[in-house]
């Protein structure tokens, strides 16, 4: 048994020696990763030339690390083009504007990174866990790259100017603006330059002639409200036909297509934008007005330029002057004539003590009560009638039947209704048990009933 145990542990000693020399055999095999090149640990500084390092740690970004390693040296790349701003361009007139320069160069560091040219691979680097690539760019390389760019930007774009020029030419103003819209697009990116062309034989800055030129056709332009005022009873719907402009040239000529923001003070409107049809006529959707009084209707001409799309556009556009009008919607508290009918166990009553109330709570429900039928716009009608129910226990009841309902003069139809049938009053006599009643009934009418019409009619 002795000599089957020291044979087990001969034969084990001998496996752990086997596998210790085959991992110092493989480690000896495996040579270690070369020195770091110089641009690794001291980032490189050329004059001539644009750097850019990525690095990419390999557990970080997994198989894909040699991708991630160059978007990170083209991004850096980019961050050493630097946008410089020309005394003659765009960006410049507008460089006090709240967000345009940093939305311009957020936009323009996005595409360099993504649209980069030219550029050369200096070198690799890798170890077990990360990889290094080394980009650099010729500035005078770039710089003819960014020219020939420049240049078939500013050819495309005077083929939309020329085409909005046409428009124009014909009466066409709205149709020239979109044009005009096309020919900054193609611009977008080159906004801090001069873009100095020649037009007609005269050198000019082409992209400070564009905005001048369609600030020139914004002006062509004339919005119009069809009805300068309107009035309307308080919880009636505006028509939409009652909120319509036209727009059209200064000789009168219909402009469709054309965005138009309407705005009311505090009221949110049903619809806030819409568009010109053929006739050059655009309405806004205002729907119910909560309040009485005077409300001015806005109606502001606006570029139709996606801000997501084309964010540094649309920020050249807010600095046109677009042609702006206004209407007047005067809102009116609704003029209620009211009919009492109440009836006192068979026999008729004057409905004072009702009527005072129906009064006391139209004031703080947002309309006014008048004694000539004429002149209304409602008519409330309350109808009671009390009848004795009996004496239990010494205590005495009466019921209460009837109803409250507005009719819509205009339209003759009844527009709020609401039953008061079962209420009772109970005391020690018939007379204190119809006051009692009579005094909850008021109380329901005041606080609730009122109330409940204005919020489905007024409100």
């Amino acid at each position: 048994m002795k000599k089957l145990n020291y044979l087990l542990l001969s034969v084990f000693a001998l496996g752990l020696i086997l596998t210790a020399c085959k991992a110092k055999k493989e480690a000896a095999q495996t040579p270690p990763p070369p020195p770091p090149p110089y641009w690794v640990t001291e980032r490189p500084s050329n004059p001539a030339y644009y750097i850019g390092i990525g690095i990419a740690g390999k557990a970080t970004a997994g198989p894909n690390y040699m991708a991630v390693a160059k978007e990170n040296a083209l991004n850096d790349l980019a961050s050493e083009i630097k946008v410089n701003v020309s005394g003659n361009s765009v960006l410049y007139t507008m460089e006090n504007e709240t967000g345009f320069k940093s939305d311009f160069q957020s936009t323009t560091k996005l595409s360099s990174s993504v649209d980069l040219e030219g550029f050369e691979q200096s070198g690799v680097y890798e170890t077990p866990d990360s990889y290094y690539i080394y980009y650099k760019l010729s500035k005078a390389k770039y710089k003819e790259i960014r020219d020939q760019k420049i240049n078939t930007a500013i050819s495309l774009s005077k083929q939309s100017r020329d085409e909005g020029k046409t428009q124009a030419a014909n009466g066409n103003y709205a149709q020239a603006i979109k044009n005009y819209y096309q020919a900054l697009i193609a611009i977008e990116p080159y906004l801090n330059e001069p873009l100095k062309t020649t037009i007609d034989g005269k050198e000019i800055y082409y992209g400070s002639m564009l905005v001048k030129e369609l600030q020139e056709l914004a002006n062509q332009l004339e919005i119009a409200p069809v009805t300068k005022e309107y009035s309307i009873t308080q919880g009636n719907v505006v028509p939409d036909e009652k909120t319509a402009f036209t727009i059209t040239s200064k000789v009168g000529k219909a402009q469709s297509e054309v965005q138009v923001r309407f705005t009311m003070g505090d009221e949110v409107l049903l619809q806030d934008k819409a568009i010109s049809d053929h006739t050059g006529r655009v309405s806004a959707s205002v729907g119910k007005i909560k309040d009485a009084g005077r409300n001015i209707l806005k109606a502001d001409i606006v570029s139709d330029v996606n801000s997501k799309t084309s964010k540094v556009i649309a920020q050249v556009l807010k600095s046109i002057q677009w042609p702006s009008s206004a209407m007047v919607i005067q809102v009116e508290s609704p003029k209620v004539y009211l009919i009492v009918s109440q009836w006192k166990y068979g026999s008729a009553t004057d409905g004072s003590l009702i009527r005072d109330a129906f009064n006391a709570a139209a004031i703080s429900n947002s309309f006014v009560t008048i004694n000539d039928k004429a002149g209304a716009n409602l008519v409330a009608t309350i109808k009671l009638d009390c009848k004795q129910s009996g004496v239990f226990q010494d205590l005495y009841t009466v019921t209460f039947n009837g109803h409250i309902s507005f009719i819509d003069v205009r339209t003759n139809n009844e527009i709020f209704r609401e039953s008061f049938n079962g209420m009772r009053g109970v005391d020690l006599n018939y007379d204190r048990a119809y006051d009692k009643g009579l005094a909850e009934l008021k109380k329901r009418l005041v606080y609730e009933t009122i109330p409940r019409f204005r919020r489905k009619n007024l409100d």
